[in-house]
């Protein structure tokens, strides 16, 4: 609530209109004796007692802690409503009126508006008049003592001050003016006027409020002066603040500041309660921790020595940081299909309902890549509000990227939080890599008809891809006939199936991933054995013939696996196959039987 300051040192409250072009008047007799005579606030759904209501009719409500005159409804050419309150025939006293018009221009058309003092005989004491016309009235004691004012603007404030036989009245902008002053004061009238048939309303009274002398200290303007506002106080060891009015001019000698937990003060301040000597009228919060998203009750009054002023007391709220944002895309660990993906957070749920804007961070382990500058969105978002925001640079592909945000509710800002969340970069498919056949060796003989196939591993360098193998192994460099196994996951096969002993084969792996692309390994080729070939010549002559001679008679050593001198197929290699291989040389026997394979367990495919 704003607050004006006159010369006498008051402190003249003034609360503004909830709509811009309504006329608002705070009219305020805020001089706190020991006896209070009238206090109105209009905090309730009704007038005080101490209220009459006349005159030619009107529509007037009480809420949100203002009389609100919505319209004079009579059809008469001047019609009023008037609010009277009885102030049992004070002599002294001290008023103080503020005013406040948002549309800052000459008061409305066709309307008036009135505070007048009248004594025991309901005569005219003094009355303070602002018409439509670019004047103000000032009428004192019968006229004894009045001024018509010609003004351009509307005066903020006027004090009346009545001590023993004269009145000092003073206008913004005006020079005061003293004159003779006898009458006590028994009434006080709010008069609201309209004429010409026009409508009447956006008329707010704030506070009446009326004391008898002797005075007592006055404090106002109780609240948290560094905090952006009473609703949202971030900082948890406040400065409070309040101002001191003395019309005595005593300096304030003491000051008691209270802060609790709810608005009952019958068991005391449970946050804080301390007593101050001097005349600051700030003091530095050092109670118990406030906790985010709580209600605290504050109350200060003070001392000039020997009177105490009356409690005046407020409350704050302890704002609390809206909770983080949720993943919503990409999910974490997940991948994204852009170099400029577009990354999505779930708003999450703050204590006050206050609109919300997020902030959003990419980067590669420490070093910080990109950040998103501006808050998201512009006009803030709600609980449950999906927000987004577009890389404003490319992300290397195939990389993986942490991201984090963070909220704000515009009083407080909260920290990045890591680890958040992260994602791969996939915007190009590309395929898996070639893989190097290790097993058999090209152009070797292979002593088995179930050889070992071998190959190095694919590798993909697109994250989160799988690589499967497809294998293929033929008799004929087109591939034409021969085997296949595919969907091997493993880089190494043992055949289930024997390949035929003494033929050539050729083979090679393909990798596939799971988008289908491909890549193919280079051609490998191998010879089976040939049974009785013990040279290596890959043919039956009579070299082989000699050679199992020296091996079986004379224990020469074999430059090939034993096992392909066994011609008659059974486990030991003798004079016996020496014999069978002389048969099929020169005789035209049998071919020799496979003798490396025997008693071998069958392997299945891998």
């Amino acid at each position: 609530m704003p607050s004006l300051r006159n010369p006498l040192g008051v402190s003249i409250h003034i609360s503004l209109a909830p709509f811009v072009g309504s006329l608002l008047v705070a009219v305020a007799l805020i001089s706190h004796a020991q006896a209070d005579v009238l206090v109105d606030h209009f905090d309730g759904d009704s007038l005080k007692a101490q209220w009459t209501v006349s005159g030619a009719g009107g529509t007037y409500e009480i809420a949100d802690g203002f009389l609100n005159v919505t319209s004079i409804d009579t059809a008469a050419i001047w019609a009023d409503i008037v609010f009277a309150a009885d102030l049992e025939a004070i002599g002294d006293f001290r008023i103080g009126i503020g005013f406040d018009y948002p549309n800052a221009g000459p008061f409305p058309a066709y309307k008036k508006f009135g505070v007048e003092l009248l004594n025991l005989r309901d005569s005219l004491v003094a009355r303070c008049t602002l018409e439509d016309s670019p004047s103000s009235w000032l009428e004192l004691s019968t006229r004894s003592c009045q001024e018509l004012i010609g003004r351009p603007t509307i005066p903020s404030w006027l004090s009346i001050v009545r001590t023993a036989n004269d009145v000092t009245i003073e206008w913004e902008g005006y020079t005061p003016r003293t004159c003779e002053f006898v009458d006590t004061v028994a009434t006080i009238r709010l008069v609201f006027s309209r004429y010409d048939n026009t409508a009447f309303s956006g008329v707010y009274v704030d506070s009446v409020v009326a004391f008898a002398p002797p005075y007592r200290p006055v404090i106002s303007d109780v609240g948290l002066p560094t905090s952006q506002e009473s609703g949202h106080v971030v900082d948890h060891f406040p400065l409070i603040g309040w101002t001191y009015h003395d019309l005595d001019s005593d300096p304030q000698q003491l000051a008691e500041v209270q802060v609790g937990s709810d608005a009952d003060w019958t068991n005391g301040a449970e946050m804080w309660d301390v007593q101050a000597t001097g005349d600051a009228t700030q003091l530095l919060y050092a109670g118990q921790s406030l906790l985010d998203g709580t209600d605290y009750w504050l109350r200060v009054r003070a001392s000039d020595g020997t009177n105490w002023s009356a409690w005046i007391e407020t409350s704050f709220h302890m704002n609390s940081l809206p909770r983080l944002p949720t993943i919503a895309y990409p999910p974490d660990g997940g991948e994204v299909d852009a170099s400029f993906p577009t990354l999505k957070v779930v708003v999450g749920f703050d204590a006050e309902l206050d609109s919300q804007q997020v902030g959003f961070q990419v980067y590669v382990g420490d070093f910080l890549f990109l950040q998103e500058s501006p808050w998201l969105p512009d006009s803030g978002a709600s609980e449950g509000d999906t927000v987004g925001w577009t890389a404003t640079m490319p992300l290397a592909e195939n990389c993986l990227w942490e991201w984090t945000v963070r909220a704000t509710d515009g009083y407080e800002v909260g920290a990045y939080v890591s680890p958040y969340g992260e994602f791969w970069v996939n915007a190009l498919q590309e395929a898996p890599s070639i893989v190097d056949l290790r097993g058999p060796e090209t152009d070797s003989i292979v002593y088995t008809q179930r050889p070992d196939f071998a190959w190095t591993p694919s590798a993909d360098p697109d994250p989160n891809d799988t690589v499967q193998y497809e294998f293929r192994v033929a008799q004929d460099s087109g591939f034409f006939i021969g085997a296949e196994v595919d969907s091997l996951t493993d880089t190494a096969l043992t055949l289930a199936n024997p390949l035929e002993t003494g033929r050539r084969y050729w083979w090679k792996v393909l990798s596939r991933d799971n988008h289908g692309l491909t890549a193919q390994s280079e051609i490998g080729k191998f010879r089976t054995y040939k049974p009785g070939d013990v040279n290596e010549s890959w043919s039956l002559t009579s070299a082989d013939i000699i050679t199992l001679v020296n091996y079986v008679f004379k224990g020469q050593a074999l430059a090939v696996p034993e096992c392909a001198g066994r011609a008659n197929g059974d486990p030991v290699v003798n004079a016996a196959d020496i014999i069978w291989l002389v048969n099929t040389v020169f005789k035209g026997g049998p071919e020799p039987q496979a003798g490396c394979d025997l008693f071998w367990p069958l392997l299945s495919d891998s």
